[in-house]
């Protein structure tokens, strides 16, 4: 994956937690396959924890959410955990009203969101 400043997508290190944000506030079309590409990388990691950081992000796309589910599935396949991180209220209350939050650990804070289990 291309970590540049000009990537929709970064990932970065933080400890053990694979950190994936989006410095440019979007998440386009482009920036979904790249969600994909970059986690396809790591799912042969043991214990993946993978931290998905939407701060800055003011909307999702349908194609996003989509993704989200997909990239859940495939980290429980390999005994991964994700953790979501979204703090504008108005996309929280999206994935909400979708039952989202019933399937997936979505974190309004940084903190609540890097604590992950083991």
């Amino acid at each position: 994956m291309n970590d540049t400043p000009e990537s929709p997508v970064l990932l970065h290190r933080d400890g053990d937690i694979a950190h994936m944000t989006f410095p440019a506030g979007k998440v386009d079309g482009h920036a979904v396959r790249l969600m994909y590409e970059t986690t396809a990388t790591l799912m042969d990691e043991h214990d993946l924890k993978l931290l998905i950081d939407f701060t800055g992000v003011r909307l999702l796309s349908s194609g996003a959410i989509g993704m989200l589910v997909t990239i859940r599935k495939k980290m429980m396949s390999v005994g991964g955990q994700l953790h979501v991180l979204i703090p504008d209220e108005n996309v929280m209350g999206s994935l909400r009203i979708m039952n989202l939050h019933i399937v997936m650990n979505l974190f309004e804070s940084p903190e609540p969101a890097r604590q992950f289990k083991g």
